[in-house]
């Protein structure tokens, strides 16, 4: 019987009040209210994402062969973005390209980045990782990598 009574405080907890308030109150199965709270909740603010991004890139090469690995970043604002784009290092490839660069995108217009990408190593290999940075929005933006794997085999 403890166990049912645990169960039935946890379910009991958290009630929610008027816009942006909570109320958690706790009480037993068989018992009236023990205690209540209320407090604010934080602010959250939620926007579409100013650039969208997609990527391109095979699912196996040959050792040795270079492949491209491209993204495309589409701006879906009226202001020009200013995002910077690292590669970061993955110890299957060496590869030819940017590791670090600033790629200025004009107002609802896409640009395009391409690395080429040499596997040094056989099996299931890692993607690098790619980070596109907005410093006027201060947040990441997503690259959309399926697996982020690429079957490497020899020749």
């Amino acid at each position: 019987q403890p166990q049912q009574q645990q169960e039935q405080v946890e379910g009991d907890l958290l009630g929610l009040g008027g816009m942006g308030e909570g109320v958690g109150a706790g009480k037993e199965t068989s018992s009236p209210l023990v205690a209540e709270t209320c407090f604010d909740l934080p602010s959250v603010v939620a926007a579409e994402p100013p650039c969208q991004v997609t990527c391109a890139y095979p699912t196996q090469t040959i050792l040795g062969e270079a492949f491209p690995f491209s993204i495309w970043i589409e701006n879906n604002t009226p202001l020009l973005q200013d995002l910077e784009v690292k590669m970061q290092d993955e110890a299957g490839f060496i590869y030819g390209g940017y590791k670090c660069t600033t790629e200025q995108v004009l107002p609802f217009d896409r640009s395009e980045l391409t690395w080429y990408l040499v596997p040094v190593a056989t099996g299931m290999m890692k993607l690098p990782n790619i980070r596109i940075h907005s410093a006027r929005h201060a947040a990441d933006l997503c690259v959309p990598v399926s697996s982020k794997d690429i079957f490497v085999s020899p020749r």
